[in-house]
């Protein structure tokens, strides 16, 4: 039951991705299901981190980004967040079009 419970959220995810983003196919392997944000992260800064990197993290935030962040050799560096924005953060890239 509880397969077929997973398969059925794998399938309608795929669904919603697909009309979302307009794609025209996306292989359900691909879909990866956990139970909350801290496992995507984790992963991510693993896969992002290691000696002579920088990743930025939310501060205020959970303190396991930092931990898992030195833990890879990376540096890591907070992007402070407040109050006073909602702890929003507005960045201007201003970054030449292609």
């Amino acid at each position: 039951m509880f397969l077929s419970m997973v398969l059925s959220l794998i399938e309608r995810s795929k669904s919603l991705i697909s009309k979302s983003i307009n794609v025209v196919e996306i292989n359900p392997d691909n879909i990866l299901i956990v139970p909350g944000g801290k496992v995507t992260m984790w992963h991510s800064i693993l896969m992002f981190g290691g000696k002579n990197k920088e990743i930025i993290y939310p501060n205020p935030g959970f303190p396991i980004y930092e931990s898992v962040i030195n833990y890879t050799g990376a540096k890591a560096v907070p992007m402070i967040l407040e109050d006073k924005t909602d702890f929003n953060k507005f960045i201007d890239l201003d970054l030449p079009i292609a």
